[in-house]
C-alpha cells in the first residue's frame, strides 16, 4: 500500500516523541560544542608545548658547566687527598 507524500500530508506526532527528538537534538549540539571546545584547549596546548620545546632546545647546553664542576671537585678532592 503506497502513500503518496506531498504538501497536503497531515503528520501527527505525540508530544512526548516530539520533546524526546527535542532533547537528543539539543544534547548532541551542546555535545560537539563542548567537544569543539576541548579539541580547541588541546591544540593550544599542544602548541604552547611546541614552542616552548623549540625554545628550549635553541637554549645552550649545560653539560660542558656540569663538566667544568665536576672537574673542580675533583681537584678539590685530589688536594684533599695529598
Amino acid at each position: 500500500m503506497a502513500h503518496k507524500i506531498g504538501e497536503d500530508t497531515e503528520i501527527q506526532v505525540s508530544l512526548k516523541t516530539l520533546i524526546g527528538i527535542l532533547i537528543a537534538v539539543i544534547s548532541v549540539a551542546a555535545f560537539i560544542f563542548h567537544l569543539e571546545e576541548r579539541l580547541d584547549l588541546l591544540e593550544m596546548k599542544t602548541n604552547t608545548n611546541k614552542i616552548q620545546f623549540e625554545s628550549y632546545k635553541e637554549q645552550p647546553s649545560r653539560s660542558h658547566t656540569d663538566i667544568e664542576v665536576l672537574k673542580k671537585e675533583l681537584e678539590y678532592i685530589k688536594e684533599k687527598l695529598n
